[in-house]
Parts: C-alpha cells; sequence; structure tokens
C-alpha cells in the first residue's frame, strides 16, 4: 500500500460487508470502502501502534499492542460498546453485530447483539488460542485442541462433529464454520 508517500507491506486484512481494512508493517491501520454510513472506514486518529486488527459488517476493531482495543463504525446494537475493565486482549473479530475478544489471559469477551445467544459465553470456557465471529454465532479454538461454539445454529454452524480435536485452525461465515486439523489431514465444515 502507498500512504503519506511512502511505501507499506500489508501484514493482515480483514474485510466487512462493504469496507476493507489494512494493518501495514508500520503498524497503523487503513480503511476504504464505501459506503462510509456509519464511519467504520474512519481510523481514530491518532491510533497507533496497531497489532491486529479484524471487520465486522459495518464496524472496525482493533488491538493495539499493549492489548487495549479500539472499535469504531455501527453501534446499533452495542458491537463497539467496549465492556468497561476489558483485560488485556490478543485478537478481536467482528460479527454482522457482535464483537468477541480474546483476552491474553485465554478468556473469551464479547459484546454486542445477543438475540441469538452469540454473546453468551459458555460458562468456564478458557485456555482459548483463537475466536471467531460469524454473522451470529461464535467460536473459539481451545489450547487442548478442540472446538467450542455458540450462538445461532439453524443452519447446524455450530454443530461442532463428535471427537473432533487436533485443530490448529478456524474461521467461521455467515452461516457455516470450518476448522482445520493440525496435520491438514482433515478440515471440517459444519452449517450451510
Amino acid at each position: 500500500i502507498s500512504a503519506g508517500g511512502s511505501s507499506n507491506k500489508a501484514i493482515q486484512v480483514a474485510c466487512g460487508l462493504s469496507h476493507s481494512v489494512i494493518l501495514a508493517e508500520d503498524s497503523n491501520v487503513y480503511c476504504w470502502g464505501g459506503p462510509n454510513s456509519f464511519g467504520q472506514c474512519n481510523v481514530p486518529v491518532g491510533l497507533s501502534d496497531v497489532s491486529f486488527i479484524s471487520a465486522g459488517y459495518n464496524h472496525t476493531i482493533a488491538v493495539k499492542s499493549d492489548g487495549s482495543v479500539f472499535c469504531w463504525g455501527e453501534n446499533s446494537l452495542g458491537q463497539c460498546n467496549i465492556p468497561s475493565g476489558l483485560g488485556p486482549c490478543t485478537k478481536v473479530r467482528g460479527g454482522k453485530s457482535h464483537s468477541v475478544a480474546l483476552l491474553q489471559s485465554g478468556q473469551v469477551s464479547c459484546w454486542g447483539n445477543n438475540f441469538n445467544g452469540q454473546c453468551s459465553v459458555p460458562p468456564g470456557l478458557g485456555s482459548c488460542l483463537d475466536v471467531y465471529a460469524g454473522e451470529n454465532h461464535t467460536i473459539a479454538l481451545k489450547a487442548d485442541g478442540t472446538v467450542v461454539c455458540w450462538g445461532l445454529n439453524t443452519s447446524g454452524q455450530c454443530n461442532v462433529p463428535v471427537g473432533l480435536s487436533d485443530v490448529s485452525f478456524i474461521s467461521a461465515g455467515y452461516n457455516h464454520t470450518i476448522a482445520v486439523k493440525s496435520d491438514r489431514s482433515e478440515e471440517r465444515r459444519v452449517g450451510k
């Protein structure tokens, strides 16, 4: 990317419904797309030293290297209302109208739309390595290689296959979830 007269390499990309976000090697965030009706492309002035980015439908989330979280864009269902006292985070993900964060402690925190239980983190969930947000569901990868999923399940997107283990990568789409085993021998996709 070219920004401010110098070239930066993108180290992470994220896409929302109609906007795109890049985290550049200089730890700055660049957004574009539109319409920008909710300000999802308006990177907060002074935001720098970013280590992770994500995009929800019409909101954008960033984690700074100190673990603090910033969120901007549509907030009609609280998806940008970062919980008070949120501990230092390593990753964030945006769903349609909810947000999820992976804390440095391995705990998970969700906020925003909870109409389908997508922000109702299962009691006792911890030791997580990654999180993802689908449209109305949330998924977590635990350190033991197992997967936990909660929220809307009308298409089976939260039906984790019995015995699924040794997972190293997860992702969530509109109404489906995917998990890839660490030896890449098998991937499991549930939902439509």
